[in-house]
This record gives C-alpha cells, structure tokens and sequence, in this order.
C-alpha cells in the first residue's frame, strides 16, 4: 500500500526530508564541491536505513520525502525496502529548486512529473504527499499539485524561531550582496559581518 496508514488513535506524522547535503551548501553560498560524493552518498545509504530501524524499534511508520534527482543506484535499496515494510515514499519535487515555488506553471509541472517518473520506478504508482523545497508555496503550485492528485502537501513548518532565523539570513546575505567563500567563513556569515 503506497499512501497514509492510520491505527489506532494516536495522532503523529514522523516523516524524513531526504536532502542532501549539496542542497544546504547552495543556499548558504558554498561552492558544490564543498561536499564530496561520498559524504553525499550518507543520506540515501545510511540515514533511510537508520531511519527505517528507528522506526521499526517504534512501531511505527513514516513518511519518506525524496527528492527525484537524488536517488542513486545504491540507494534505491533503502526506498524499496521502506516501501516494503509499509512505509510512504512521497515527493520533495525533483531538483529540490528553492525557486520552485515561483517558475512558471509548466516549469513546476515538469519537475512534479520528474519526481514522479522516479517514484514510479520504485514502484510508486501515484504519490499522495508532497513537500516543497524550503517549505515555500505558492498558488501555481499548489494548483499544479491538485491538478497532479496529490492528496495533500506538508510544506506548513510551523516553528517560529525556524522562520525567524531565514528572515534574519535572508536580510544578511541581501544586506552583504556576497556569498560565503567557505566553511571557516560561516562564523563571519551568520554574524553579518
């Protein structure tokens, strides 16, 4: 079964963003090879994994949100294992684009279709959840998820100081007009200097 599983009465939605670690070393301004392949390969191989034994150790079932372009050869065996013992594998887009949110609706609409094709071949028929990247909506595409079926988006993430502290980092990198060159950077960074 691919979709929610409810039992019993208690209410809880554990769910796992399957980004890797490219993803936060882009919006934080770092160079792609800040993160090499094999520090990248941890997500899909060795986090889905621990999270499936946590899980378990629970007895209890989550909700996998992958990102299309970022499943692997190797780590296709924890998705389908995940989907085997019953878990939900759901859509965190295709290319994980922060600006998802604000291309056009084809452009939104072929990487939904992306992600799917490769839900599809982990045997996915139709995701029901979607999750955007960095949590941002917008009406194109949350019409184009309707338009897709999906049953519902997880892109709420109501956590105040989380907010807080994009706003605080946005104003930041808009106020300094320049990326971080590297990780030892990062102190200066978040400190606005």
């Amino acid at each position: 079964m691919n979709g929610p599983v409810v039992e019993g009465l208690g209410l809880a939605s554990i769910s796992l963003d399957l980004d890797g670690l490219r993803h936060y070393a882009r919006i934080h301004g770092l160079p792609a090879d800040t993160v090499p392949d094999a520090v990248e390969a941890v997500v899909l191989e060795r986090a889905v994994p621990r999270f499936l034994e946590l899980l378990a150790r629970v007895g209890a079932r989550g909700t996998l949100f992958v990102i299309g372009s970022e499943v692997t050869a190797a780590g296709r065996a924890g998705l389908l294992r995940a989907l085997g013992e019953g878990h939900e594998l759901a859509s965190h887009s295709h290319g994980h684009d922060y600006a998802l949110s604000r291309q056009s609706p084809q452009a939104i609409d072929a990487d939904l279709a992306a992600a799917e094709a490769v839900l599809a071949s982990l045997g996915v028929s139709a995701p029901w959840g979607f999750r955007a990247p960095g949590y941002t909506l917008s009406a194109p595409l949350l019409q184009a998820l309707i338009a897709r079926g999906y049953a519902y988006d997880a892109s709420i993430f109501p956590a105040a100081p989380y907010w807080a502290a994009k706003a605080a980092l946005m104003g930041c990198r808009t106020a300094r007009t320049r990326r971080a060159p590297s990780v030892r950077a990062m102190r200066r960074w978040w400190s606005c200097r």
